[in-house]
């Protein structure tokens, strides 16, 4: 581009157009220098030589005013205003006799460079020649096509602009000659412009690959996140089938059950005669197991329906937390009692109501608070509390159990897992609970979390939103 006459003013537009454009160009690589950029850049050309001849206008007003600048304003408006057509018949190219091809793009900013070059030389020529403040805009107009051409086209230009640099050092004639200083200037401008030429093709050469490997590295990402994807779609089918899988079976195994401990109880209740005492209890064993298998395909059951996406008129239940729980800890505080443990209940009055899955809570609260009556030794305490805050209602359930052991507490909330000391403390359970108190709360939109100190306690944490996520309105999965 061009010089304006006025220094400091087009020096910062230059510099600060410059910039934007090493900012946001998208650099290509050196096996395809252009690629879909080329008609951004070539406009970006024409817009950036409507500011150049602004500048030259803008200063040739004020040498006329100054004659301190010794510089005749009226051939500097004509190149002026000769570039300005070049530059209106470029855009008018560009809109619309077509962007053409990529060798028509390459050409035409090559074109354009050289044109400004010539342009650029005219210019020194009217301010002072070879002493000429504008001739270290040279090395703009080589900084520029390192940007926007290859190495070797780079180089051209550097070699037109130092030819172009001697032949307005010849016009200045014998006198320009003959002063040392003329010399000194053309060996510093033309040894500038190559070194010049050399640091920023290096640069962008080095950008260029740069580039190149990032968008390599992105193409490859981007690969990976599609297979990545492809894979959670893939294991989520998979889950989904083994719920419905899981939730065909538990129904399957139900109906007999129940039947089996129907007839069972005819038995041991002598509905259907006296019963030997030995006989007896081997029929009450059978009960009991039946019972707990029983209870394991209910927590199935729960399991499949806390996985499943819930139905609209189940969702938008209004559900008071505070009456759930009170609720929950009223059917369980005889089991408390009977081992003289301490239930108190700390809920905040101002927890809100919210719109979820009614059956669901109950069963967490269930869940969680026999739980920690089960592992709680005789004499212990456990400490329900309840508040509402920024959104949210956080609910803690204390006790002073066997606690957890550090290194089972991350697979607490896996369904059937159930803790060595767990076991050994309370022999009968399925290791659902927690796993359905976990489905239960996500399906909300909230997160259950757990903190546990081996032989003092654990404390399990729910956060559940004021105002839960709206959920997959078509129902649980189909059987």
């Amino acid at each position: 581009m061009l010089g304006a006459v006025s220094r400091e003013p087009s020096m910062g537009r230059y510099w600060g157009a410059l910039w934007t454009t090493l900012a946001s160009m998208d650099c290509p690589s050196p096996s395809n220098p252009r690629g879909n950029d080329m008609v951004t850049q070539v406009r970006w050309l024409i817009r950036l030589r409507w500011i150049a001849v602004a500048g030259m206008v803008l200063g040739a007003l004020v040498a006329s005013l100054a004659e301190a600048f010794g510089v005749d304003p009226y051939p500097v408006i004509v190149l002026a205003a000769i570039l300005a057509s070049l530059n209106a018949f470029a855009s008018w190219l560009t809109q619309h006799a077509g962007t053409g091809g990529e060798r028509w793009q390459r050409g035409f900013i090559r074109g354009q460079i050289l044109l400004d070059l010539v342009a650029l030389a005219f210019l020194t020529t009217l301010t002072g020649g070879t002493y000429s403040p504008f001739a270290a805009y040279y090395i703009f107009h080589i900084i520029i096509a390192s940007i926007l051409l290859t190495p070797s086209e780079s180089y051209q230009a550097a070699g037109v602009a130092s030819a172009l640099v001697l032949i307005v050092y010849a016009a200045g004639g014998p006198k320009v000659g003959s002063d040392p200083h003329a010399w000194l200037a053309l060996i510093a401008t033309i040894s500038t412009l190559w070194i010049a030429v050399y640091m920023a093709t290096h640069i962008m050469t080095r950008l260029r690959e740069r580039e190149a490997e990032t968008r390599r590295l992105a193409t490859e990402l981007g690969r990976r996140a599609e297979d990545l994807h492809r894979a959670n779609v893939a294991i989520e089918e998979t889950r989904q089938l083994e719920t419905r899988y899981m939730r065909r079976v538990a129904h399957e195994l139900r109906s007999p059950l129940a039947a089996t401990i129907s007839s069972l109880e005819v038995v041991t209740t002598g509905l259907v005669g006296d019963v030997p005492e030995k006989q007896r209890d081997m029929v009450g064993r059978a009960e009991a197991r039946a019972r707990q298998l029983l209870k394991i395909v209910d927590d199935l059951l729960l399991l499949t329906s806390a996985r499943a996406p819930r139905r609209p008129e189940i969702s938008s239940q209004p559900v008071s937390i505070r009456a759930e729980i009170e609720r929950v800890a009223e059917l369980l505080r005889t089991r408390a009692e009977a081992k003289s443990i301490f239930l108190l209940l700390c809920l905040d009055e101002a927890i809100p109501v919210i719109h979820g899955d009614q059956e669901g809570l109950c069963q967490v609260f269930t869940n969680l608070i026999s739980n920690a009556i089960k592992y709680t030794p005789e004499g212990g305490r456990v400490h329900v509390i309840a508040e509402a805050s920024n959104g949210t209602i956080t609910v803690k359930v204390k006790d002073t159990g066997i606690g957890i052991a550090p290194e089972d507490l991350g697979r607490v909330f896996d369904e059937f897992y159930r803790a060595p000391n767990a076991r050994s403390f309370e022999g009968v359970g399925t290791g659902l609970g927690l796993a359905i108190a976990k489905g239960v709360t996500e399906s909300l939109g909230g997160h259950i979390t757990v903190e546990s100190t081996l032989g003092r306690g654990t404390t399990f944490t729910l956060v559940i939103p004021v105002n839960p996520p709206s959920t997959n309105p078509e129902g649980p999965a189909p059987m």
